[in-house]
C-alpha cells in the first residue's frame, strides 16, 4: 500500500466516526481572492478531515501537477497535448494570442462602421455554452445595440425563426468549431451560409484551428481567427470563440474579463494548499463524493445574470470528469437554477429528501439595480437557505461576489476550472479528453445514413431497429 492508499483508508476510517451533531466546521474555514470571499464552514469537515485531504492532496502531487500544468507539459495524455488555455488569460506575454485579440478589435470596429445590427454565434458544447453564459451574465455591460444570437441544437424550428428576424446584409455569422468537422455547427453553418447569400463571403468568419476545412467550407482565409490545438473546446470562451462575448461588452470588457482569470491563474499557481481556493474546492467535493457517497452537486446562484451558469459548469466538470477511474469513483451529476426560483421548486428535496446534495451558493453583494430592499431580501434567502440547511446537517459552501463584473465572472469561471483539474489528477483520470463523447460522434455517422434512407444494418441492436423504423414511418 503506498502513501496515497494508506490516506484514503485513513479518510475512510475518519468518515466512519464522523460526529452526526452540527455541521458547522472551523470558523476560519474561509479564503479570499482579492474581494471574492469562498466559505466552507457549513460543510461539516473538521480539521482533522482538512489536514488529511491536504495529505492526500500533497501525496497525490497536486503542487507538481500544477507546475506542469503550466509549464506547458503535455497532461493531456490521451491526446499528446498541453492544456494552456491560461496563456490565453496572459496576452502580454503571448504575442499570437495578442495578434488574436487585434483581430477581433479589428472586426468589431469594422462592424461598426458597417452598420452590423446582429451577430449569429453558430457552435456546440464549450464553443456555445461559455459565451452564451457571459453574454447574459455580463448583459449590464454592454457596449453598443448589436444583438447577439446564439446557435447550436439541430432544431430546424429555431433556425427558421432567427432568420426571419434578421436581415442578411447586417448580420456575422462566427462558426465556432476548434476541428472544423462538429456535425451540428457545419450543418446550421451551410443554412446560415445559404440563407446570406451574396453576403455570405464577406459576413461569415470562422474559430477554427482547422484553416484547410474552414476554407473548403467557403471562409475567406482573411476571416478565420486562429485557435490552438492547447486549448480544448470547454476552456475556449478565452479565445476567439468569445468574439460573441466581446461584440457585446467590448474589447475593453474582454480583456478585464481575461485579466480576472489572470488573477485566479495566479492564485492556484502561487498559493499554498490550504489557502488554494481551487484546491480546497476540489478537496471538498472529493470529500463529498467519495467518502460521504453524495453523488450530485447543487450550483445554486442568486443572481438572475448567472442563469446559465450551472449549464456552463455541467460540461466542464462532467465532460471533464465523468470518466472511468481504476480506483475511485469520479465526477458527481452537477445541476442547479437561480436562486429563490429554487426555493419554491427543489430546494425542499435539498432540505428534507433522502438523498443528500452539496451546494455551492453564489451571492453578489451589490447588484447593478437600485433596489436596495430587493437585493437584501436576495441575499438573505440565499444565507437564509444555507443556514437552513446547517440546522438539518445538509452541506453547502457559500462564493460572495462583490459585484459581477467582467473581471469577477473571470475570477470565478477559472476557479471552478482549476478545481477540476485537481479533483482529475487525485482520481487519476484526464480531465482534458472527451472518449465517451467521440464514441457518440462515430455512432452518429452510422445512425444519420439510415435515416436518410440508407438500407438497416443487419447487426444494429433491436430497439434502436425498431426506432428508426418507427420514426420513418410517422416522418
Amino acid at each position: 500500500m503506498n502513501n496515497k492508499q494508506k490516506i484514503w483508508q485513513d479518510l475512510l476510517q475518519y468518515h466512519a466516526s464522523v460526529a452526526t451533531n452540527a455541521l458547522e466546521c472551523s470558523k476560519n474555514a474561509t479564503l479570499q481572492l482579492g474581494d471574492i470571499l469562498f466559505d466552507y464552514a457549513k460543510q461539516g469537515i473538521d480539521v482533522a478531515v482538512i489536514n488529511k485531504l491536504l495529505e492526500l492532496a500533497a501525496a497525490s502531487d497536486i503542487p507538481n501537477k500544477i507546475k506542469q500544468l503550466f509549464s506547458g507539459y503535455k497532461i493531456n495524455v490521451t491526446e499528446t497535448r498541453s492544456a494552456l488555455h491560461m496563456n490565453l488569460r496572459s496576452p502580454a506575454n503571448n504575442p499570437a494570442v495578442e495578434q488574436v485579440l487585434l483581430q477581433m478589435e479589428q472586426l468589431i470596429t469594422s462592424a461598426k462602421k458597417n452598420n452590423i445590427t446582429d451577430v449569429i454565434s453558430i457552435g456546440i458544447g464549450g464553443s456555445d455554452l461559455g459565451p452564451l453564459m457571459a453574454c447574459k451574465a455580463l448583459q449590464h455591460y454592454k457596449k453598443n445595440n448589436i444583438q447577439i444570437h446564439f446557435l447550436s441544437n439541430v432544431d430546424g424550428e429555431t433556425l427558421e425563426r432567427l432568420i426571419k428576424k434578421l436581415h442578411s446584409r447586417n448580420t456575422i455569422c462566427l462558426i465556432n468549431s476548434k476541428s472544423f468537422t462538429t456535425i451540428e455547427t457545419l450543418l446550421n453553418a451551410k443554412y446560415i451560409k445559404q440563407w446570406l447569400g451574396k453576403y455570405a463571403l464577406s459576413n461569415t468568419y470562422a474559430i477554427t484551428a482547422n484553416s484547410n476545412k474552414a476554407q473548403e467550407f467557403g471562409i475567406n482565409s482573411a476571416n478565420i481567427f486562429e485557435f490552438w490545438d492547447w486549448v480544448g473546446g470547454r476552456y475556449s470562451v478565452w479565445s476567439a470563440v468569445g468574439l460573441s462575448i466581446a461584440f457585446s461588452i467590448g474589447m475593453a470588457g474582454f480583456r478585464e474579463f481575461l485579466s480576472g482569470a489572470q488573477q485566479a491563474d495566479q492564485h492556484f499557481a502561487n498559493t499554498a494548499l490550504e489557502q488554494n481556493i481551487p484546491v480546497m474546492m476540489a478537496l471538498i467535493g472529493i470529500w463529498n463524493n467519495n467518502f460521504l457517497s453524495y453523488r450530485t452537486h447543487a450550483v445554486l446562484p442568486y443572481l438572475d445574470s448567472l442563469e446559465y451558469f450551472p449549464a456552463y459548469l455541467q460540461q466542464l466538470e462532467m465532460e471533464s470528469n465523468g470518466k472511468a477511474s481504476q480506483h475511485y469513483a469520479t465526477a458527481p451529476v452537477l445541476w442547479g437554477g437561480v436562486g429563490c426560483n429554487g426555493q419554491h421548486a427543489y430546494m425542499q428535496l435539498l432540505h428534507q429528501g433522502t438523498q443528500v446534495v452539496p451546494v455551492d451558493f453564489i451571492v453578489a453583494a451589490k447588484g447593478h439595480g437600485n433596489n436596495s430592499e430587493l437585493q437584501n431580501l436576495l441575499v438573505s434567502s440565499c444565507l437564509s437557505q444555507s443556514r437552513a440547511l446547517l440546522a438539518g446537517n445538509r452541506p453547502s459552501s457559500t462564493i460572495i461576489l462583490p459585484r459581477l463584473t467582467p473581471q469577477i465572472l473571470g475570477s470565478l469561471i477559472a476557479l471552478y476550472e482549476h478545481k477540476v483539474f485537481v479533483q482529475g489528477v487525485i482520481w487519476e483520470i484526464n480531465s482534458f479528453d472527451q472518449p465517451g463523447v467521440e464514441a457518440g460522434k462515430k455512432i452518429n455517422k452510422e445512425l444519420l445514413p439510415i435515416l436518410q434512407g440508407t438500407e438497416i444494418s443487419g447487426d444494429l441492436d433491436y430497439s434502436t431497429r425498431r426506432l428508426i423504423n418507427y420514426f420513418k414511418k410517422l416522418g
